[in-house]
């Protein structure tokens, strides 16, 4: 598991523990075929879910999404709606398939649940969620 790392006098969450990364390994599924990514977030507290990604392509055979909070632009980073916070549980629905749709994963889900811990004057932060296609 990744872990992101934020110096802070208090015990708070830090801008490491204001991004998480979405990852996986794209299934072998045929020649000519592109794989479809479909991911929804509820966070917790929130009466509706959002989503995030709707039929996003994924190519080659990993894919990594990372999810930032910050207002500054980070190269390759995906933004999402100011309103998540980070320092409370978010639950991602997903569903990944074929273009031809002869595949699918049907629906999952993969939890982030903050639970950083402090190491000195130190927060780390557990930010890697995959997701398993």
């Amino acid at each position: 598991m990744l872990v992101g790392l934020a110096r802070a006098e208090e015990y708070n969450y830090g801008p490491a523990c204001q991004w998480m990364r979405l990852r996986g390994s794209v299934p072998e599924i045929g020649d000519g075929r592109t794989v479809y990514l479909t991911v929804y977030y509820h966070i917790e507290g929130h009466e509706r879910s959002g989503s995030l990604f709707i039929k996003r392509p994924l190519t080659g055979k990993n894919f990594n999404f990372v999810l930032a909070g910050f207002g500054d632009e980070i190269p390759g980073a995906t933004f999402v709606p100011p309103f998540i916070f980070f320092a409370k549980e978010v639950e991602f629905s997903y569903l990944a398939a074929s273009s031809d749709g002869t595949w699918s994963t049907g629906w999952q889900t993969a939890k982030y649940a903050p639970y950083p811990a402090k190491r000195g004057k130190e927060v780390l932060c557990h930010t890697d969620i995959e997701l398993k296609l």
